[in-house]
């Protein structure tokens, strides 16, 4: 960004060595500006709006956890990274306070029980109105506003499982460990499958799954049964449950 001053080394270096930003999607980047490697800026992930695409002022298709969680992680991840960088003014203070505040509105929305559709219209607005203070932010502490391309598995990553359940459950549903604690994270109840759209229904054939999950069975008495199970091996895999 023209009139942006880089960041100095020390800064750089003080910036990877905290792990809750260099382990996160919020990481530090270095880049070559202009295709040279004599300026060199920290690129950081300053949208709480996308997450795998260059920023473009949309939202894009994220849930309301999607967006609740990027809210939660910003809020929690900001005022270490403008603490290590020095930068801990009124005007910074201000930012990161209503960053915060943004994610605590989402949060009571994404727990309260108006309809899906009235609760992403409203989380989105808010996390339009965030990324704008997370724009400021950006400028008030001199790093780039943006997030890099490409992240996720590839479809070709995941294998079909089937599932065997005896007796007949009520109702069975399944989600990636990953998502489960996201939702853990904003909502009061990940368990809800109502609030917590990771959750999908269990098909008897064809679940193409990759990566760790959990499930759930609602036996047809009531009771509850729940397990993780990890999706590892590239060959047709059936998961049996059984009361």
């Amino acid at each position: 960004m023209d009139g942006m001053k880089p960041l100095t080394e020390d800064q750089i270096a003080s910036i990877k060595k905290i792990k809750s930003i260099r382990d996160s999607n919020f990481v530090a980047h270095e880049y070559a500006r202009d295709g040279t490697d004599t300026i060199c800026y920290v690129y950081v992930d300053f949208d709480p709006a996308t997450e795998c695409s260059s920023f473009s002022g949309h939202l894009g298709e994220q849930s309301s956890v999607d967006l609740t969680d990027m809210m939660f992680e910003r809020s929690q991840q900001i005022p270490t990274l403008v603490k290590a960088l020095g930068k801990e003014t009124t005007a910074t203070r201000d930012a990161t306070d209503g960053v915060l505040a943004s994610y605590q509105q989402a949060r009571r929305i994404l727990n309260s029980d108006v309809s899906k559709s009235k609760k992403i219209t409203k989380i989105r607005a808010i996390a339009r109105l965030d990324a704008k203070l997370l724009k400021n932010l950006a400028n008030l502490i001199g790093v780039n506003y943006g997030i890099l391309g490409g992240c996720g598995s590839d479809d070709e990553d995941s294998q079909p499982v089937s599932f065997s359940i005896e007796p007949k459950a009520s109702k069975a549903m399944l989600i990636l460990e990953y998502d489960f604690e996201r939702c853990s994270k904003v909502l009061d109840d990940p368990r809800d499958s109502e609030k917590c759209d990771y959750w999908q229904p269990i098909h008897a054939n064809d679940n193409m799954l990759s990566g760790n999950y959990r499930y759930r069975v609602v036996w047809k008495d009531g009771q509850v049964q729940e397990a993780r199970f990890p999706i590892n091996e590239r060959k047709r895999k059936t998961i049996k449950i059984e009361k």
